[in-house]
């Protein structure tokens, strides 16, 4: 597959990942695409769970919130060792949401404890 093929899939053949693995055949890359959507897929029932008893949970919520974080670390420290990658604007904007992502449920969590707290008090 071309570096032409691979710019031009929709976002609906990217989001089959799991299924088709990565373009371009590096069994490697394959691995870790594939891994990688399973964990989201994963993820998804847990954080709309999450979400909704957000004022209920403790530090479940922060555990949920540090890989995105990390991830997002991980995405600059990729583009400080080798620079951007093909799709610059892609890239940087998933990363400006995963760090973002991660301060928000961070951020509604804490207000949530903090209102709990509050109404238990009155």
């Amino acid at each position: 597959m071309t570096t032409t093929s691979v710019n031009c899939e929709t976002n609906k053949e990217r989001s089959l990942q799991i299924a088709r693995g990565a373009p371009g055949g590096d069994v490697t890359a394959d691995h870790v695409h594939r891994f990688m959507a399973g964990v989201y897929i994963g993820w998804a029932p847990l954080f709309f769970w999450a979400a909704a008893t957000i004022r209920s949970q403790g530090i479940l919520v922060y555990f949920l919130a540090a890989p995105i974080f990390f991830g997002a670390l991980g995405r600059v420290l990729s583009i400080a060792q080798n620079g951007l990658p093909d799709r610059p604007a892609e890239f940087l904007s998933f990363g400006a949401l995963e760090l973002i992502l991660a301060f928000v449920i961070v951020g509604a969590h804490s207000t949530a404890l903090r209102t709990r707290r509050m109404s238990l008090a009155v």
